[in-house]
C-alpha cells in the first residue's frame, strides 16, 4: 500500500465531516487532528511554510490560552444546560 499516508487523511478527513454533521464536535476535531498529522507526515515542508507564516505571539503561547478558554467556555455552557433542566416533580 504505497499511498495509505494519503487514505488516512482522506478516511480522517470523511469521518470529521460525518462527525461535525452529527453534532459530535470532540470527535469531529479528534477526527481532523488525526487527518491534519497525517498530511503533515506527507508534506512536512508545506507545514514548515504554514507554521513561518503564523505570527510569533500565536506560536508563542496563544492557542494554550485560546484552548482554555474554549474549555472554560465549555463547561460553562455544560453548567448552564445541566441548571436549566427540567426537575422532577417528586424531588424535594
Amino acid at each position: 500500500m504505497k499511498h495509505w499516508k494519503r487514505i488516512l487523511f482522506a478516511s480522517a478527513a470523511g469521518t470529521s465531516a460525518v462527525l461535525f454533521l452529527k453534532g459530535k464536535k470532540t470527535a469531529g476535531f479528534l477526527a481532523a487532528g488525526t487527518g491534519l498529522t497525517a498530511l503533515a507526515m506527507e508534506y512536512p515542508e508545506a507545514f514548515a511554510e504554514v507554521r513561518s507564516g503564523l505570527p510569533s505571539a500565536l506560536r508563542a503561547g496563544s492557542m494554550v490560552k485560546l484552548a482554555a478558554q474554549m474549555g472554560r467556555l465549555v463547561m460553562q455552557s455544560r453548567r448552564e444546560s445541566y441548571d436549566n433542566m427540567p426537575q422532577e416533580q417528586g424531588e424535594v
